[in-house]
């Protein structure tokens, strides 16, 4: 599969497929849930209030989702969200972005991020080899057993706990 995406780092501006120009060759789309359990040791992003923290995630063709902003909440918060996105099997280019951020009064500012790669040597460590591993618990658990700890934060110190579980229904693309 062909992909080409114009854009600046997670940011795509423009989004095309060529599977999106031949309408035979609909792609299967699988629908995932990310639980976001909490952050932490994150650095202030303002030298004059503590972090309005929330995180930010990108993958694929699917448009960014976010939890909400924890107002006030230092480096930690315990954020307990479900985020929900598709994923394409198919997709062997796009890595899933999940970025720890601080609030401002216009904007926003980046405080870290962890990369999960689409492809990479030991698959239990890509988008679907983690979408796998989810689908082994029952129950969401909001504990250390349950969600991976991504301790290698890009660009700060802190770490994030996070989860991806698939959904029970498939979408076909037409």
């Amino acid at each position: 599969q062909y992909q080409f995406s114009l854009g600046l780092d997670h940011v795509t501006v423009v989004r095309v497929s060529v599977k999106d120009m031949l309408p035979c060759c609909g792609s299967v789309q699988k629908p995932f849930a990310i639980y976001i359990w909490k952050v932490d040791g994150f650095h202030s992003g303002s030298w004059f209030s503590a972090n309005n923290l929330f995180v930010e995630v990108h993958h694929g063709f699917n448009q960014s989702v976010s939890t909400r902003v924890h107002p006030q909440a230092g480096p930690s918060a315990e954020f307990k969200a479900r985020l929900e996105m598709n994923h394409n099997p198919a997709d062997s280019e796009s890595p899933m972005i999940i970025l720890v951020k601080h609030q401002l009064q216009i904007g926003s500012q980046e405080l870290g991020r962890v990369t999960i790669p689409a492809r990479h040597p030991d698959s239990t460590n890509t988008v679907a080899g983690k979408i796998d591993i989810g689908a082994k618990f029952g129950t969401v658990r909001w504990d250390d057993n349950t969600f991976t700890k991504a301790e290698e934060v890009a660009g700060a110190e802190g770490k994030i706990w996070y989860l991806l579980r698939p959904l029970d229904e498939m979408v076909e693309d037409p």
